[in-house]
């Protein structure tokens, strides 16, 4: 099982950066592009995607294991898929292109048709305040469901040419939501606020580029995430935004808060982690380069994304490292020990010591001088810590580990054989 792969991102030096082990790698069982997930419950989830360049990849992936096993459900329909959402253990929407809209009233086995459209556009993200009243939302529309689902009537609908691209949405209550969309002839986004029910959807916030994914943690506290490492913050339930923004390139394409613990997910597969309702932002490994699209929680501790290439990550602790202190005596020095057994296969500790509380850097490289795996990457307070290195992913030979903290190195020589 891969634990550790290197994706290097510079980010502002303010941020603890944290290299996680807790994100790992789920078989999907395909390559297509995964863009929505919902769970109902710690064992049933469903995502949806397709090849969008090839419009006839639909696909629907459903377990009930918690994510060890996915397996594939059939529709009558065959448009890619952008979003999922369900309103009880039963009764599911999806959304896609085409303005395509599907229903399931017994958990995946079959899926209805209720709208399908004239091709021009689409419809990317479904949001239900309660089992009753929900909107959906894509190029040049919005609708409105006060049935569960079942009929559905505009509330905006333009040409279906996409100049107005709507690309979240998020229902608060059933007359209180927030939306976010793009104006492509002011290259501007939009977060739009409705007080009944969609009727209307006056601008809050607006500004350059895009805005993509919306979630709340209650009435009061949201997120809006988006290009080059946006971030927008609501405390009054969206009548005003906080803009912040954590000076990445990446975009963000997800965003779920539970509670005061939140993540956000996007472009080469980054992941950041809040535990102060989005005050503050750290930087998780996610094990993956893949885009990732979505980001789903149960809980502070056990959740999923999903992305390109058939990509499902799974964590059941909050996306933690995988670092150990062993002892609290403060040592005497800075000092890093032989990894132990050494050679190895496939699985090696690594042992050192901090005398004082520092910023520490346990960083893997191959023979060849190239990063291979970032260990450790964070404020650590005096003590013994161990790490574990899985090379189950890579080849045999020398490999070397580096300590750094301050102006005190050292390095190490481990040895990989299979």
């Amino acid at each position: 099982m891969k634990k550790l792969i290197l994706i290097l991102v510079i980010i502002n030096s303010s941020l603890i950066i944290t290299h996680s082990q807790g994100w790992v790698n789920q078989n999907s069982g395909t390559n297509l592009d995964l863009r929505g997930c919902f769970f109902t419950d710690v064992n049933t989830g469903y995502v949806v995607g397709g090849n969008i360049s090839l419009n006839n990849n639909q696909i629907i992936l459903k377990t009930t294991n918690s994510g060890i096993n996915w397996f594939i459900l059939t529709s009558t329909d065959t448009n890619y898929l952008y979003d999922i959402c369900f309103i009880n253990n039963n009764t599911g929407i999806a959304v896609g292109w085409n303005r395509t809209i599907l229903r399931t009233t017994n958990s995946g086995l079959n899926w209805s048709v209720i709208l399908r459209g004239d091709g021009a556009s689409s419809l990317q993200s479904v949001s239900f305040a309660d089992s009753i009243y929900g909107n959906t939302v894509g190029s040049g529309a919005i609708l409105r469901t006060t049935n569960g689902g079942l009929n559905w009537f505009y509330q905006y609908n333009s040409s279906g040419k996409g100049t107005l691209i709507y690309y979240s949405v998020y229902l608060i209550n059933n007359t209180i939501g927030i939306a976010t969309s793009f104006y492509s002839l002011t290259i501007r986004y939009y977060i739009g606020r409705t007080v009944n029910g969609g009727t209307s959807w006056p601008t809050v916030e607006t500004g350059t580029g895009y805005m993509y994914d919306i979630s709340f943690a209650n009435t009061n506290t949201g997120i809006i995430v988006g290009q080059n490492g946006r971030i927008y913050k609501t405390n009054n339930s969206g009548v005003n935004w906080i803009s912040q923004n954590l000076n990445v390139s990446n975009t963000f394409l997800g965003v779920h808060l539970k509670t005061s613990v939140g993540y956000i997910v996007g472009t080469n597969g980054i992941i950041f982690k809040t535990t102060d309702s989005g005050n503050t932002w750290n930087q998780q490994f996610s094990n993956t380069g893949n885009t990732l699209y979505s980001v789903y929680f149960l809980d502070n501790n056990i959740g999923f994304t999903i992305g390109s290439n058939g990509t499902i990550l799974k964590t059941t602790n909050g996306g933690a490292l995988g670092i150990e202190p062993i002892n609290s005596e403060i040592p005497e020095d800075f000092s890093l020990s032989q990894n132990y057994p050494n050679p190895f296969n496939p699985m090696t500790k690594l042992k050192f010591q901090m005398s004082n509380e520092s910023f520490a850097n346990l960083i893997i490289y191959d023979v060849l001088g190239r990063e291979v795996a970032t260990l450790v990457n964070e404020q650590l307070k005096p003590g013994t810590y161990e790490v574990e290195f899985d090379g189950s992913n890579y080849p045999s030979g020398i490999y070397f580990y580096k300590l750094s903290v301050g102006e005190f190195t050292e390095t190490r020589k481990a040895v990989l054989v299979k």
